[in-house]
């Protein structure tokens, strides 16, 4: 047997960094700064920090590795994907992407959902990426 979707209209919303709703809160790229501010390192959907950087770019310290109890993480600032320090880090790193803002969708369960930039939110309770979006969907 076959089956068809049935026709229903729905309400969806494409991402992007700033949307309000209930339930979605952004997740920025950031720098994470040491308490003592001398050493960050970079967080964001797609890479993955594993060390400290000195953030004096003259400094002679090496990175450190997360494992170096002795400094630990203060302010967290967001920033662009393309600011200096994330350059920096990403290759320091050798990241092959640039990290990316995201967003993660939560419901009354706490049951939560990544939402990638470009990606759609329909009816507030469902992520499909643009692609799957436009096979499911179309305008009403």
């Amino acid at each position: 047997m076959k089956f068809r979707r049935k026709v229903v209209d729905v309400e969806a919303v494409q991402w992007a960094p700033g949307l309000v709703m209930d339930g979605l809160k952004d997740m920025p790229v950031e720098v994470v700064e040491s308490r003592d501010g001398k050493w960050f390192y970079v967080s964001g959907d797609g890479v993955r920090a594993d060390r400290w950087l000195p953030v004096d770019e003259a400094s002679p310290e090496s990175p450190l590795p997360f494992a170096f109890y002795e400094v630990k993480a203060g302010m967290r600032t967001p920033v662009s994907p393309d600011a200096p320090l994330v350059k920096r880090y990403g290759e320091a790193c050798g990241w092959k992407a640039v990290p990316q803002p995201y967003a993660r969708l939560s419901d009354e369960s706490d049951h939560s959902q990544i939402v990638h930039l470009g990606d759609w939110i329909v009816n507030g309770v469902e992520v499909l990426s643009d692609a799957e979006f436009a096979a499911t969907y179309e305008p009403a």
